[in-house]
Protein backbone atom coordinates (compact mmCIF):
# COMPACT_ATOMS: atom_id res chain seq x y z
CA UNK A 1 0.00 0.00 0.00
CA UNK A 2 1.33 3.45 -0.68
CA UNK A 3 1.67 6.04 2.22
CA UNK A 4 -1.74 7.88 1.59
CA UNK A 5 -3.60 4.36 2.13
CA UNK A 6 -1.70 3.63 5.06
CA UNK A 7 -2.72 7.02 6.79
CA UNK A 8 -5.83 6.26 5.70
CA UNK A 9 -6.30 3.09 7.43
CA UNK A 10 -4.73 4.59 10.46
CA UNK A 11 -7.07 7.34 11.25
CA UNK A 12 -9.95 5.56 12.99
CA UNK A 13 -7.79 4.21 15.67
CA UNK A 14 -5.33 7.38 15.62
CA UNK A 15 -8.66 10.15 16.12
CA UNK A 16 -10.00 7.15 18.82
CA UNK A 17 -6.61 7.24 20.75
CA UNK A 18 -6.24 10.91 20.90
CA UNK A 19 -9.43 11.02 22.33
CA UNK A 20 -8.80 8.78 25.40
CA UNK A 21 -7.71 10.61 29.09
CA UNK A 22 -4.97 9.36 31.59
CA UNK A 23 -5.17 6.99 33.85
CA UNK A 24 -7.25 8.10 37.09
CA UNK A 25 -5.15 7.24 40.56
CA UNK A 26 -6.80 6.67 44.06
CA UNK A 27 -6.60 4.87 47.24
CA UNK A 28 -7.51 1.21 47.12
CA UNK A 29 -10.98 0.80 49.04
CA UNK A 30 -13.09 -2.03 49.34
CA UNK A 31 -15.99 -1.93 47.22
CA UNK A 32 -20.29 -2.60 47.55
CA UNK A 33 -21.28 -4.33 45.53
CA UNK A 34 -43.07 -9.11 30.71
CA UNK A 35 -44.49 -10.57 27.20
CA UNK A 36 -42.91 -10.90 24.46
CA UNK A 37 -43.53 -7.97 21.99
CA UNK A 38 -43.27 -7.50 18.28
CA UNK A 39 -40.20 -5.25 17.65
CA UNK A 40 -41.41 -1.80 15.46
CA UNK A 41 -37.73 -2.02 14.04
CA UNK A 42 -36.54 -3.40 11.01
CA UNK A 43 -36.49 -7.39 11.30
CA UNK A 44 -33.22 -9.30 11.09
CA UNK A 45 -31.96 -12.54 11.85
CA UNK A 46 -30.80 -12.89 15.01
CA UNK A 47 -28.59 -16.16 16.26
CA UNK A 48 -28.11 -16.40 19.69
CA UNK A 49 -25.10 -16.03 22.02
CA UNK A 50 -21.82 -17.60 20.85
CA UNK A 51 -19.33 -19.03 23.73
CA UNK A 52 -15.82 -18.71 22.97
CA UNK A 53 -12.44 -21.04 23.70
CA UNK A 54 -11.81 -20.60 27.37
CA UNK A 55 -8.99 -18.20 27.97
CA UNK A 56 -7.16 -18.66 30.95
CA UNK A 57 -8.27 -15.95 33.86
CA UNK A 58 -11.06 -14.94 31.61
CA UNK A 59 -14.46 -16.53 32.76
CA UNK A 60 -17.74 -16.33 31.44
CA UNK A 61 -16.31 -15.01 28.15
CA UNK A 62 -18.90 -14.93 25.23
CA UNK A 63 -20.02 -13.09 21.56
CA UNK A 64 -23.47 -10.82 22.44
CA UNK A 65 -24.50 -12.88 18.81
CA UNK A 66 -22.86 -15.32 16.62
CA UNK A 67 -20.08 -13.25 14.44
CA UNK A 68 -21.11 -10.62 16.88
CA UNK A 69 -17.99 -8.04 17.42
CA UNK A 70 -18.83 -6.84 20.80
CA UNK A 71 -18.35 -9.67 23.72
CA UNK A 72 -19.33 -10.01 27.63
CA UNK A 73 -17.21 -11.79 29.92
CA UNK A 74 -16.16 -11.44 34.17
CA UNK A 75 -13.21 -9.46 34.94
CA UNK A 76 -10.00 -10.60 33.94
CA UNK A 77 -7.51 -9.62 36.93
CA UNK A 78 -6.34 -13.06 37.33
CA UNK A 79 -5.28 -13.45 33.38
CA UNK A 80 -1.84 -15.12 33.84
CA UNK A 81 0.98 -13.16 32.02
CA UNK A 82 1.56 -16.01 29.32
CA UNK A 83 -2.16 -15.70 27.99
CA UNK A 84 -2.65 -12.09 27.83
CA UNK A 85 -1.20 -12.10 24.67
CA UNK A 86 -3.85 -14.29 23.74
CA UNK A 87 -6.68 -11.90 24.01
CA UNK A 88 -5.49 -9.78 21.38
CA UNK A 89 -4.49 -12.26 18.82
CA UNK A 90 -7.24 -14.93 19.79
CA UNK A 91 -9.73 -11.88 19.90
CA UNK A 92 -8.77 -8.95 18.17
CA UNK A 93 -9.89 -6.72 20.70
CA UNK A 94 -9.48 -3.39 20.24
CA UNK A 95 -11.07 -1.82 23.70
CA UNK A 96 -12.41 -2.96 26.82
CA UNK A 97 -14.97 -1.47 28.92
CA UNK A 98 -14.99 -2.01 32.98
CA UNK A 99 -17.91 -1.04 34.41
CA UNK A 100 -17.28 -1.74 37.84
CA UNK A 101 -16.73 0.91 40.51
CA UNK A 102 -13.70 3.05 41.07
CA UNK A 103 -13.12 1.42 44.54
CA UNK A 104 -12.91 -2.33 42.77
CA UNK A 105 -10.77 -1.11 39.92
CA UNK A 106 -8.11 0.44 42.56
CA UNK A 107 -9.14 -2.47 45.02
CA UNK A 108 -8.24 -5.42 41.84
CA UNK A 109 -6.93 -3.46 38.88
CA UNK A 110 -6.67 -4.69 35.44
CA UNK A 111 -2.86 -6.67 34.59
CA UNK A 112 -1.40 -3.54 32.81
CA UNK A 113 -0.50 -6.02 29.85
CA UNK A 114 -4.05 -6.26 28.84
CA UNK A 115 -4.06 -2.70 27.22
CA UNK A 116 -2.07 -0.02 26.20
CA UNK A 117 -1.12 3.21 27.77
CA UNK A 118 -4.20 4.59 27.05
CA UNK A 119 -7.37 4.71 29.71
CA UNK A 120 -10.33 6.65 28.90
CA UNK A 121 -12.68 8.14 31.74
CA UNK A 122 -16.48 8.17 30.37
CA UNK A 123 -18.43 10.24 32.55
CA UNK A 124 -21.83 9.15 30.86
CA UNK A 125 -21.59 13.00 28.92
CA UNK A 126 -23.74 12.38 25.09
CA UNK A 127 -21.70 11.29 22.48
CA UNK A 128 -22.83 13.19 18.98
CA UNK A 129 -24.05 11.04 16.21
CA UNK A 130 -23.26 13.11 13.20
CA UNK A 131 -23.66 12.86 9.54
CA UNK A 132 -22.08 10.19 7.71
CA UNK A 133 -22.26 8.00 10.58
CA UNK A 134 -19.10 9.49 12.67
CA UNK A 135 -19.18 10.10 16.47
CA UNK A 136 -17.99 13.02 18.39
CA UNK A 137 -17.13 12.55 22.07
CA UNK A 138 -17.84 15.12 25.12
CA UNK A 139 -14.65 17.77 25.08
CA UNK A 140 -14.54 16.52 28.51
CA UNK A 141 -13.42 13.38 28.45
CA UNK A 142 -11.16 13.68 25.20
CA UNK A 143 -8.18 14.90 27.27
CA UNK A 144 -4.79 13.45 26.93
CA UNK A 145 -2.96 10.36 26.64
CA UNK A 146 -0.19 8.87 28.97
CA UNK A 147 2.73 7.02 27.48
CA UNK A 148 3.93 6.76 23.81
CA UNK A 149 1.68 7.25 20.97
CA UNK A 150 1.25 3.19 19.30
CA UNK A 151 0.43 2.56 16.02
CA UNK A 152 -2.27 -0.02 17.43
CA UNK A 153 -3.12 -0.73 20.72
CA UNK A 154 -6.11 -1.98 23.39
CA UNK A 155 -8.15 0.99 24.94
CA UNK A 156 -9.06 0.65 28.22
CA UNK A 157 -12.60 2.49 29.12
CA UNK A 158 -13.33 3.06 32.88
CA UNK A 159 -17.17 3.42 33.07
CA UNK A 160 -18.48 2.46 36.60
CA UNK A 161 -22.05 2.23 36.08
CA UNK A 162 -22.23 3.51 39.73
CA UNK A 163 -20.81 4.49 42.65
CA UNK A 164 -20.33 2.37 45.86
CA UNK A 165 -21.67 5.43 47.75
CA UNK A 166 -24.61 5.38 45.79
CA UNK A 167 -26.10 1.94 45.99
CA UNK A 168 -25.27 2.52 49.96
CA UNK A 169 -27.96 5.37 49.37
CA UNK A 170 -30.16 3.28 47.46
CA UNK A 171 -30.42 0.75 50.27
CA UNK A 172 -30.91 3.01 52.86
CA UNK A 173 -33.65 4.42 51.14
CA UNK A 174 -35.34 1.34 50.30
CA UNK A 175 -34.94 -0.39 53.93
CA UNK A 176 -37.27 -1.84 56.08
CA UNK A 177 -37.99 0.89 58.90
CA UNK A 178 -36.61 -1.69 61.47
CA UNK A 179 -33.35 -1.47 59.68
CA UNK A 180 -32.99 2.13 58.96
CA UNK A 181 -31.37 2.94 62.72
CA UNK A 182 -28.44 0.81 62.36
CA UNK A 183 -27.90 1.71 58.51
CA UNK A 184 -27.78 5.85 59.57
CA UNK A 185 -25.27 5.06 61.83
CA UNK A 186 -22.93 4.93 59.17
CA UNK A 187 -24.85 8.23 57.81
CA UNK A 188 -21.45 10.31 57.20
CA UNK A 189 -20.01 7.50 55.31
CA UNK A 190 -22.83 7.59 53.07
CA UNK A 191 -22.62 11.41 52.32
CA UNK A 192 -19.01 11.21 51.52
CA UNK A 193 -17.72 12.42 54.76
CA UNK A 194 -15.66 9.34 55.66
CA UNK A 195 -14.46 6.39 54.08
CA UNK A 196 -16.53 3.00 54.19
CA UNK A 197 -14.87 0.49 56.58
CA UNK A 198 -15.11 -3.84 56.06
CA UNK A 199 -17.84 -3.62 59.06
CA UNK A 200 -19.89 -0.60 56.96
CA UNK A 201 -20.23 -2.59 53.87
CA UNK A 202 -21.27 -5.82 55.50
CA UNK A 203 -23.66 -4.12 57.08
CA UNK A 204 -25.21 -3.06 53.49
CA UNK A 205 -24.47 -6.01 52.19
CA UNK A 206 -26.31 -7.08 54.00
CA UNK A 207 -29.42 -5.32 53.26
CA UNK A 208 -28.67 -5.64 49.74
CA UNK A 209 -29.33 -9.04 49.85
CA UNK A 210 -32.61 -8.98 50.91
CA UNK A 211 -33.52 -6.96 47.66
CA UNK A 212 -32.01 -9.46 46.27
CA UNK A 213 -30.55 -9.57 42.04
CA UNK A 214 -34.16 -8.21 41.16
CA UNK A 215 -33.60 -5.36 43.70
CA UNK A 216 -30.10 -4.77 42.65
CA UNK A 217 -31.41 -4.70 38.87
CA UNK A 218 -34.03 -2.30 39.38
CA UNK A 219 -31.43 0.10 41.10
CA UNK A 220 -29.68 -0.04 37.99
CA UNK A 221 -32.18 0.79 35.48
CA UNK A 222 -33.57 3.42 37.74
CA UNK A 223 -30.48 5.64 38.98
CA UNK A 224 -27.67 4.40 36.51
CA UNK A 225 -29.61 5.23 32.94
CA UNK A 226 -27.04 8.31 31.92
CA UNK A 227 -24.31 5.45 32.44
CA UNK A 228 -25.77 2.42 31.23
CA UNK A 229 -27.04 4.78 27.85
CA UNK A 230 -22.43 5.56 27.95
CA UNK A 231 -21.75 1.63 27.30
CA UNK A 232 -24.15 1.26 24.08
CA UNK A 233 -22.78 4.37 22.49
CA UNK A 234 -19.57 2.88 23.07
CA UNK A 235 -20.37 -0.16 21.32
CA UNK A 236 -21.76 2.17 18.06
CA UNK A 237 -18.16 3.31 17.44
CA UNK A 238 -16.86 1.32 15.28
CA UNK A 239 -13.25 2.00 16.17
CA UNK A 240 -13.70 0.84 19.83
CA UNK A 241 -14.66 -2.78 17.74
CA UNK A 242 -13.97 -5.57 18.33
CA UNK A 243 -14.74 -4.80 22.27
CA UNK A 244 -15.15 -6.46 25.26
CA UNK A 245 -16.86 -5.48 28.35
CA UNK A 246 -17.13 -6.51 31.65
CA UNK A 247 -17.92 -5.81 35.63
CA UNK A 248 -16.89 -8.29 38.24
CA UNK A 249 -18.98 -11.52 37.55
CA UNK A 250 -19.34 -10.45 33.83
CA UNK A 251 -23.34 -11.31 34.95
CA UNK A 252 -25.52 -8.89 36.91
CA UNK A 253 -24.58 -5.16 35.65
CA UNK A 254 -22.67 -6.82 32.23
CA UNK A 255 -26.13 -8.53 32.13
CA UNK A 256 -28.15 -5.72 32.44
CA UNK A 257 -26.35 -4.16 29.53
CA UNK A 258 -26.61 -7.19 27.59
CA UNK A 259 -30.34 -7.19 27.53
CA UNK A 260 -30.93 -4.14 26.13
CA UNK A 261 -28.12 -4.49 23.53
CA UNK A 262 -29.80 -7.61 22.29
CA UNK A 263 -33.36 -5.83 22.35
CA UNK A 264 -31.75 -3.45 20.17
CA UNK A 265 -30.00 -6.05 18.14
CA UNK A 266 -33.85 -7.61 17.32
CA UNK A 267 -33.28 -10.28 19.94
CA UNK A 268 -36.26 -12.04 21.29
CA UNK A 269 -36.89 -12.51 24.74
CA UNK A 270 -36.25 -16.06 24.97
CA UNK A 271 -33.13 -15.32 23.30
CA UNK A 272 -32.50 -12.73 25.72
CA UNK A 273 -32.93 -15.23 28.93
CA UNK A 274 -30.92 -17.74 27.25
CA UNK A 275 -27.84 -15.27 26.97
CA UNK A 276 -28.39 -14.71 30.69
CA UNK A 277 -28.80 -18.67 31.70
CA UNK A 278 -25.15 -19.28 30.28
CA UNK A 279 -23.64 -17.34 32.96
CA UNK A 280 -24.13 -20.04 35.30
CA UNK A 281 -22.05 -22.43 32.86
CA UNK A 282 -19.60 -19.95 32.61
CA UNK A 283 -18.83 -19.58 36.12
CA UNK A 284 -18.86 -22.70 37.04
CA UNK A 285 -14.99 -22.78 36.96
CA UNK A 286 -14.72 -19.97 39.55
CA UNK A 287 -17.94 -20.91 41.06
CA UNK A 288 -16.41 -21.96 44.97
CA UNK A 289 -14.28 -19.35 44.64
CA UNK A 290 -17.16 -16.68 44.05
CA UNK A 291 -19.43 -17.77 46.54
CA UNK A 292 -16.88 -17.65 49.00
CA UNK A 293 -15.84 -13.81 48.61
CA UNK A 294 -19.65 -12.99 48.53
CA UNK A 295 -20.52 -14.63 51.94
CA UNK A 296 -17.19 -12.70 53.10
CA UNK A 297 -18.91 -9.28 51.73
CA UNK A 298 -22.19 -10.00 53.62
CA UNK A 299 -24.02 -10.55 50.31
CA UNK A 300 -25.85 -13.74 49.58
CA UNK A 301 -24.11 -16.39 47.79
CA UNK A 302 -27.05 -18.12 46.25
CA UNK A 303 -28.86 -15.37 45.21
CA UNK A 304 -25.85 -13.30 43.88
CA UNK A 305 -24.10 -16.02 41.43
CA UNK A 306 -27.72 -17.09 40.10
CA UNK A 307 -28.54 -16.54 36.33
CA UNK A 308 -32.17 -17.26 36.38
CA UNK A 309 -34.06 -16.52 33.71
CA UNK A 310 -36.78 -15.32 35.44
CA UNK A 311 -34.38 -12.37 36.42
CA UNK A 312 -34.50 -11.11 32.50
CA UNK A 313 -38.69 -11.89 32.69
CA UNK A 314 -38.71 -9.46 36.01
CA UNK A 315 -36.21 -7.08 34.43
CA UNK A 316 -38.23 -6.40 31.61
CA UNK A 317 -41.38 -6.65 33.51
CA UNK A 318 -40.20 -3.65 35.34
CA UNK A 319 -39.53 -1.43 32.05
CA UNK A 320 -43.03 -2.46 30.68
CA UNK A 321 -44.79 -1.31 33.91
CA UNK A 322 -42.37 2.33 35.12
CA UNK A 323 -41.58 2.89 31.66
CA UNK A 324 -43.35 1.42 29.20
CA UNK A 325 -41.49 -0.60 27.42
CA UNK A 326 -37.47 -1.29 26.47
CA UNK A 327 -37.46 1.44 23.71
CA UNK A 328 -39.58 3.78 25.91
CA UNK A 329 -36.50 3.94 28.72
CA UNK A 330 -33.93 3.46 26.04
CA UNK A 331 -35.41 6.39 24.95
CA UNK A 332 -35.66 8.11 28.21
CA UNK A 333 -32.18 7.88 29.05
CA UNK A 334 -31.06 9.10 25.63
CA UNK A 335 -30.58 5.99 23.45
CA UNK A 336 -33.03 6.98 20.84
CA UNK A 337 -33.79 4.86 17.63
CA UNK A 338 -31.08 6.27 15.53
CA UNK A 339 -28.74 5.12 18.31
CA UNK A 340 -30.46 1.73 18.20
CA UNK A 341 -30.78 1.44 14.11
CA UNK A 342 -26.73 1.90 14.71
CA UNK A 343 -26.14 -0.72 17.70
CA UNK A 344 -28.41 -3.28 15.75
CA UNK A 345 -26.12 -3.19 12.86
CA UNK A 346 -22.90 -3.34 14.49
CA UNK A 347 -24.70 -6.56 16.40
Amino acid sequence: RDSHTDRAMRAPSTARRAMCMARLHSTARPSIAGNDTAHTRRAVSFQGSSPLDPLPGFPNLRRLREGSPIMRASCPTKCPPEERENIRSKLGVRSLVDLRTADERHGDPLPPLLWDSVVRIRQGGKLKLNEGGTLTYPPNEAAVRSGEEAEEGVVLYNVPLYTTRRIMRWVLLNAPLWEKPQLLSSLPTVIGFQQPSPDTLQLYNSSLSRHGLQGHNQFLLDTCGEQVRAVLELMCDRANLPMVFFCSLGKDRTGVVSMLALHCGGASREEIREDFKRSSVGLEGVRAEVMASLEKRGLDPEEFISARTELVDKLFGHLDAKYGGPDAYLDRIGFGPEWRERLREVL
